[in-house]
C-alpha cells in the first residue's frame, strides 16, 4: 500500500474491505519508486469528480459534459476522453470486484442519461458513511497528484542539471534503472535512438542511377498512456516499427504482433539479457503455448531486433563524447517529458 495513503485511510475509519479502498490502492501504485505500473488517470479522475460532487453536497450529480470538462482541467488531464464516464470505470470495477450494477460507481442521474452521479450504494457499502468515502477519494487523488508532480519535477530538474559527460551518463543510468517510472524508458530510449538514427543515411531510388541519400528519421507515434493499441516509434523511410516494454512477456509480444497484422517489430526492452537470450525466452514460451515448433519459429521470426539496456547505454556513451550531442539528447528528453506529462498542454 502506498505510504502516502496509509494515514488518510487509517484516519477515515472505513473498513479495509471496501472496494473503493482497494481501487485507490491499486490505481496509485505508479507513484511508488519500485512500481512498474503506468499512471492511469482517466478512470481515477472520473471517480474523483463524481465523489467531489457528493462531498460538496451535489447528490444528484452533474451533466456529463461538465464532469468531463472538470477532468480535463485537472493536472495531466487535458487529453482525457469521455470513455471513463461512459463505461470504462464501471467495467474496471465490475471486472476487479465483481460488483452488481447498483454498486458500479457511474450511475445515470436521469432518464435522458445526460447526468452522471456516484453510486450511493457503493459509497455506503458495508455500512460505510457515504460522505467519508467520497471525501477520502478526493483527498487521496489530490495527494497522489502532489506525489507524481513532485516525482516528475525531480526528473526534470536532473535533466536540466546535466552539464558534463559524467552528468549525462549518470542521468541515463538513473533513467534506465528498474525502479524508474515506466514512461521514462520510452522517453529516454526515443531521445537516444532519434539521434543515433539521424546520424545514418540510406540510399533510395527507382534504379541505381537515381539513388538519393536520405537521413533516417525516428518518429514517436503517441503518448505512452494513450492505450490506443499503436506502435511506439516508426523509423522513416524504412518503415521499421518499435515497441517499448519493461518485461519479457510473450503474451504481450504476441499481442503486439497481432495489432500490426504480424508485421516485424523491433523491441526496446529494459533488460540486461542479450538479444539471443530474449529470443530464447520468447521461443520457449511460444513453444509451450502452441506446442508446434513451426508456429513458434514464425512468431520469433517477427522479432526484427531487440534493443536492450546495454545497447542503449552503448549509444549513450557515444553521445557523451560530444557536448553538442549531449545538449541535443537532453533537450529532446526534456521536451518529450513535458509533452508526455501534459506540461505543454
Amino acid at each position: 500500500m502506498p505510504n502516502f495513503l496509509d494515514e488518510l485511510i487509517s484516519q477515515s475509519g472505513i473498513k479495509p474491505d471496501h472496494p473503493v479502498l482497494a481501487y485507490l490502492v491499486a490505481k496509485t501504485k505508479a507513484v511508488d519508486r519500485d512500481s512498474k505500473a503506468r499512471r492511469s488517470l482517466g478512470n481515477l479522475y472520473a471517480l474523483y469528480v463524481l465523489c467531489e460532487d457528493y462531498a460538496n453536497g451535489k447528490f444528484s450529480g452533474s451533466r456529463f459534459t461538465d464532469l468531463l470538462k472538470r477532468m480535463k482541467e485537472m493536472p495531466f488531464g487535458s487529453k482525457l476522453q469521455n470513455h471513463p464516464l461512459d463505461n470504462r470505470l464501471n467495467d474496471e470495477f465490475r471486472r476487479k470486484h465483481a460488483l452488481s450494477d447498483e454498486l458500479l460507481p457511474v450511475q445515470s442521474g436521469d432518464e435522458t442519461s445526460k447526468v452522471r452521479k456516484i453510486s450511493t450504494a457503493l459509497l455506503t457499502h458495508n455500512d460505510s458513511d457515504a460522505y467519508t468515502v467520497a471525501k477520502l477519494v478526493v483527498e487521496s487523488v489530490d495527494a497522489y497528484i502532489d506525489q507524481i508532480t513532485a516525482n516528475q519535477n525531480v526528473f526534470l530538474d536532473l535533466a536540466k542539471g546535466v552539464k558534463s559527460p559524467s552528468d549525462f551518463m549518470e542521468y541515463i543510468l538513473y533513467s534506465l534503472a528498474d525502479t524508474t517510472d515506466a514512461r521514462v524508458l520510452e522517453i529516454v530510449a526515443f531521445s537516444i535512438l532519434k539521434l543515433y538514427y539521424a546520424e545514418k543515411k540510406i540510399f533510395i531510388g527507382i534504379d541505381k542511377t537515381e539513388l538519393k541519400a536520405m537521413p533516417l528519421m525516428l518518429y514517436k507515434t503517441g503518448r505512452t498512456n494513450a492505450n490506443d493499441g499503436g506502435i511506439d516509434f516508426v523509423l522513416k523511410p524504412l518503415g521499421k516499427f518499435f515497441q517499448v516494454t519493461e518485461v519479457i512477456d510473450f503474451d504481450k509480444f504476441f499481442l503486439d504482433f497481432e495489432k500490426v497484422n504480424r508485421f516485424p517489430i523491433t523491441f526496446i526492452v529494459k533488460t540486461d539479457l542479450s538479444e539471443n537470450e530474449v529470443k530464447a525466452s520468447l521461443y520457449k514460451s511460444a513453444k509451450n503455448k502452441w506446442g508446434k515448433e513451426t508456429v513458434a519459429q514464425t512468431y520469433i521470426g517477427l522479432v526484427e531486433e531487440v534493443i536492450n539496456r546495454p545497447v542503449l547505454l552503448e549509444y549513450a556513451e557515444h553521445i557523451s563524447k560530444d557536448a553538442e550531442k549531449i545538449e541535443l539528447v537532453t533537450s529532446e528528453i526534456i521536451l518529450q517529458f513535458q509533452l508526455e506529462y501534459g506540461l505543454l498542454d
